[in-house]
């Protein structure tokens, strides 16, 4: 018994002299590490100002993401800790070497935290842009002014991302509520926005998509206050293919309910499928609410006056026309330079 218990004291004994030893190491370990911290983040405490350089590095970025040649009248400051911050005035856009600017803002300033960049959590905290104007051709084939575009809290403490300006003669505005984490603002998980351009207004319930771009619930559209549209969807613009929708829609005026899987390229050509249950050629004709609603957004929206074309594969389980139904059809509807063609074949039902 001796014996065996000198043993286990034994090896008992070596067992504590290695944890002390390992845990020295991890205490001088641990001190150099937050020492090594505590002089980044001096270093990026002390970063930023308003020199030459960093103004200059900023131009390059935006020439860079924007494509114009950028010229920043007066560079105020920029900070990278503890908030990344970058405050500008009199920014103008040139294309190649030409000396009128393509686009200009008068005032800029963006802040986000120092480890909100680090970790992408889209939280934002303060954006104020003032006084953003794109000459015709630049972003749209009309004149575009950005009276504001800010962040603000209204009286009850609500945030809000606010747009408010003019699409050629249209007026122009939007309306996100904002989630407030702390001193950051971010879109949440049932975030009510509001837009208007023309006679054309949205309203619904956002959340951003994780894979980028947005979904949105109870959703309505209406073109001079008459309803056009609801439903729910999912919206993202993707390099190659444009803005793609992907959701359920119903028509407020006829019949029309269906699935749909679209892709809007540049606001000049409609692509994809869809999947009705009900689908009335009524909507699509001229002079019908859906039609009205997008001949109105393309002529905000559009780049040029190409006129609005599509392609839509269509299965229906019952295709109206003429006020004559058939069911289970399958359709190809086209639409070039304003004429309608309709192309259809018999199958099976539709599948959701």
């Amino acid at each position: 018994m001796t014996k065996y218990y000198i043993r286990v004291h034994s090896r008992s004994f070596v067992v504590k002299k290695h944890m002390k030893k390992w845990f020295g190491r991890l205490i001088k370990i641990s001190f150099f590490l937050i020492a090594f911290l505590a002089i980044v983040l001096t270093v990026f405490v002390n970063m930023g100002g308003n020199s030459d350089t960093l103004k200059i590095s900023v131009q390059d970025y935006i020439t860079a993401a924007s494509g114009y040649r950028a010229e920043i009248g007066t560079f105020h400051e920029m900070k990278f800790f503890p908030t990344v911050t970058i405050d500008f005035s009199d920014l103008k856009l040139h294309r190649d070497n030409d000396t009128i600017p393509e686009a200009s803002i008068d005032s800029a300033l963006l802040q986000i935290g120092f480890w909100d960049v680090i970790t992408r959590s889209n939280k934002i905290r303060n954006l104020q842009i003032e006084g953003a104007s794109f000459l015709p051709g630049t972003i749209n084939k009309n004149p575009v002014e950005i009276d504001r575009l800010s962040i603000d809290e209204d009286t009850d403490g609500q945030a809000f991302l606010i747009l408010d300006g003019r699409i050629g003669a249209a007026p122009l505005n939007g309306e996100i509520a904002l989630q407030t984490i702390g001193q950051n603002y971010k879109i949440g998980e049932q975030s009510r926005f509001t837009f208007t351009a023309g006679g054309i207004t949205a309203k619904g319930e956002m959340r951003p998509r994780r894979l980028g771009g947005f979904h949105i619930r109870d959703a309505s559209i209406t073109h001079n206050n008459t309803q056009v549209l609801s439903g729910a969807f999912s919206i993202v613009r993707k390099r190659e293919e444009g803005l793609v929708i992907r959701g359920d829609l119903k028509s407020a005026q006829n019949r029309t309910e269906t699935e749909i899987d679209i892709a809007i390229d540049g606001a000049q050509t409609i692509t994809g499928s869809l999947d009705a249950f009900v689908f009335d050629m009524a909507d699509f004709e001229t002079g019908s609410r859906i039609m009205n609603a997008l001949a109105a957004w393309q002529d905000i929206f559009a780049l040029n006056n190409k006129p609005l074309d599509f392609e839509l594969a269509l299965k229906a389980q019952t295709f109206i026309n003429n006020g004559q139904s058939e069911h289970n059809a399958a359709l190809v509807l086209q639409r070039e330079n304003g004429s309608l063609e309709i192309h259809k074949q018999t199958i099976g039902a539709p599948t959701r």
